[in-house]
């Protein structure tokens, strides 16, 4: 059970980070739900492992330190993708906000800003 939960939440993470690089909306709701059960897991295990530390060989405590450390990497490149993803969006927000004639903080830009830069205006009629 303590490779399983390691593992399956290994793969859980996998499959998130893979939705996030495919930009599926359907395939990461889709790996939510697995990679919860595997956070449930962990957690369990985490409780079983603290309650008889020393029921493992070393061997066997070296083997789930490498497993653990390899989900970390794992899901930090997942957090990286989302923080990525993030920027991007608050990036794209802002400049369709600019255009738009509004500040980066969401209000109306105010027209003396916008006419700042008009040296001459012609009315004919």
């Amino acid at each position: 059970m303590t490779h399983s939960a390691i593992s399956d939440a290994a793969d859980a993470v996998s499959r998130v980070r893979t939705a996030l690089l495919s930009c599926s909306l359907e395939e990461l709701e889709q790996a939510i739900p697995a990679l919860t059960e595997s956070a449930r897991h962990l957690r369990s295990l985490e409780k079983r492992l603290g309650s008889a530390p020393l029921a493992l060989n070393s061997a066997g405590r070296g083997a789930i330190l490498q497993d653990l450390a390899a989900l970390k990497r794992g899901l930090e490149s997942a957090t990286r993708l989302v923080q990525s993803g993030e920027a991007l969006q608050q990036g794209w927000i802002r400049l369709l906000g600019a255009a738009a004639g509004y500040t980066a903080s969401g209000g109306a830009a105010s027209l003396t800003s916008s006419l700042a830069s008009v040296t001459r205006v012609s009315v004919t009629g």
